[in-house]
């Protein structure tokens, strides 16, 4: 018998193979199955970077960089599934950072197996506050507090005649917050603060004997 080593060129797919001589065609009695390549993320010190960013807040846009791409079916954050989208022209993925991620790998998994990434950072997002219900209330009373990305609030402040004073925060979620008017409380901003930055509200009809 003699032994033929055979290279499979780009665009192969499974079937049988074929052998052709002067002689005649002849056909493998088994269907040869091609397997897909397995992907690959490039390093952040390739050119391009694997992730660009490496970091960011949840619904930011993160573009992968590597190798046999086009048929990933699953992208991951530190195991949380992705939306993503790929181009044939760049041969990149583009994905968006899901909610609930949290920082650790991005990975990505096609048929011919599954890469891993250096560490993807995600970052808090910065609150935003849209309204204030109700919108006149006295000291000692709980209002409520409107707008995104509420739910690691570390404190509330009320503006006050010499500057600021925390309110005791009673329950907080993504998108609303409930404290409770603190005495001395005065016309100003109400301020929210997070370990993705703060923001502000302008209360209406506060002072210090009655609140807002």
């Amino acid at each position: 018998l003699e032994f033929r080593r055979v290279l499979f060129r780009s665009g192969a797919v499974s079937g049988q193979v074929s052998v052709t001589t002067d002689g005649g065609t002849a056909y493998s009695a088994v269907i040869f199955t091609v397997l897909a390549p397995a992907p690959t993320i490039n390093s952040q010190s390739d050119t391009p970077k694997g992730l660009v960013p490496a970091s960011g807040t949840v619904g930011a846009s993160v573009v992968i960089s590597g190798t046999n791409l086009a048929d990933v079916y699953q992208v991951s954050f530190n195991g949380t599934p992705a939306s993503f989208t790929y181009s044939s022209g760049t041969g990149k993925i583009t994905a968006t950072v899901p909610s609930g991620a949290t920082t650790g790998a991005v990975s990505v998994t096609s048929a011919g197996g599954t890469a891993v990434s250096g560490t993807f950072t995600v970052t808090p997002s910065a609150p935003t506050l849209s309204s204030v219900t109700p919108t006149h209330a006295l000291v000692g009373v709980t209002v409520t507090l409107a707008g995104a990305h509420l739910a690691d609030a570390t404190s509330v402040t009320f503006a006050t005649s010499g500057g600021t004073t925390g309110a005791v925060i009673v329950s907080n979620t993504d998108t609303t917050i409930s404290v409770v008017v603190p005495t001395g409380s005065v016309n100003g901003n109400i301020t929210v603060y997070t370990a993705g930055g703060n923001a502000d509200r302008k209360s209406t009809r506060l002072n210090s004997s009655h609140g807002y």
